[in-house]
């Protein structure tokens, strides 16, 4: 379960990230408030792509995530980060 807390979702990628490369990523993982974006931006990705995932090079920990045109997902880091 990870919580909710905004800069605790730069945290929560870290651990997912650490937990993944040591190779004990529970099949289940939930989370609450930005533990619930950072779980629905690991979770919506298949085991095989999360390396490719976990591999940013900059600190924006959702390199790749965009859902509409407008960049709402840009806007949505922005305030919460």
């Amino acid at each position: 379960m990870l919580s909710g807390g905004a800069t605790f979702g730069k945290f929560h990628f870290g651990f997912l990230k650490a937990i993944y490369e040591q190779d004990l990523m529970p099949r289940i993982v939930c989370g609450s408030s930005v533990g619930a974006i950072v779980v629905s931006a690991v979770c919506s990705r298949s085991y095989e792509d999360l390396h490719e995932y976990f591999s940013f090079e900059s600190s924006n920990p959702l390199p790749n995530l965009k859902i509409t045109s407008d960049g709402f997902i840009d806007t949505l880091y922005r305030i919460l980060f």
